[in-house]
């Protein structure tokens, strides 16, 4: 019997593999700030905060892909209404054109477009699969591409003007964000050496002069001095995120 692969089962690999990752940071944050493994314990609760940035990281990261994927699969679309396809057939020569592109079967752009090409065989309107498709993505340019698809397909209208001016809109606000992303990796990365500061000098400070620090490490005292530390740098974090990171 032929096996289905099941999206959410790649979910939790990722999960696990980011789990163990995060262990694996805290172990060594408390080998450097605390040296008592009596510590990992309350130390379980950056967790949280680490598994929320890392999905707020995925959702970004798959809202590119998507974004990039609806650009490429426009630009396929016009190229092949252009030539005389249906829109339908446009569809089908997208996902064989794309499959050779991306060549990764897990793409979430291939993804979406073998549902709508599996959905015309059923007999379903392109247009209500385009608006599936936005919705799955909840991308907003998609959604306006599918409205206006199934204002045309009802009504009638230029096909190729239409494919030619969302995908001219489309690459400008690509264009855009990616002036964004170039301005911002600066500051991002000024940030990051900033809040990593801090530890590197502990590192610094043990390695070259472990006696000077025994204090932090001897004491409850030191304790709570390195875990106000540790707070400030956390609380530094979403201080600059909040400042730095733009929603695009």
């Amino acid at each position: 019997m032929r096996h289905i692969a099941r999206p959410w089962k790649h979910l939790d690999r990722d999960l696990i593999r980011q789990l163990l990752l995060a262990e694996l940071l805290l172990l060594l944050l408390n080998l450097l700030c605390y040296g008592d493994r009596l510590w990992l314990l309350p130390m379980q609760l950056l967790l949280y905060p680490y598994l929320t940035e890392w999905r707020k990281y995925r959702k970004r990261a798959l809202t590119r892909k998507y974004a990039l994927g609806f650009s490429n699969l426009l630009q396929s679309l016009m190229t092949s209404v252009q030539a005389g396809y249906t829109l339908e057939n446009a569809c089908r020569a997208a996902l064989t054109e794309l499959s050779r592109q991306y060549g990764d079967s897990s793409e979430p752009t291939l993804v979406q477009l073998r549902k709508i090409v599996y959905g015309m065989n059923l007999g379903i309107p392109v247009g209500e699969l385009f608006m599936n498709y936005a919705r799955e993505t909840a991308n907003e340019d998609i959604l306006q591409f599918a409205a206006v698809l199934d204002i045309i397909r009802t009504t009638g209208g230029n096909m190729v003007q239409i494919l030619k001016n969302t995908m001219l809109n489309f690459q400008r606000k690509l264009d855009t964000e990616e002036e964004i992303r170039v301005i911002l990796s600066g500051m991002v990365y000024e940030k990051n050496i900033m809040l990593g500061m801090p530890l590197m000098i502990m590192t610094y400070m043990r390695l070259t002069n472990g006696d000077y620090m025994a204090c932090l490490y001897n004491s409850l005292g030191g304790h709570i001095l390195v875990t106000a530390v540790l707070m400030g740098i956390l609380a530094c974090y979403y201080w600059t995120e909040s400042m730095i990171h733009v929603e695009i």
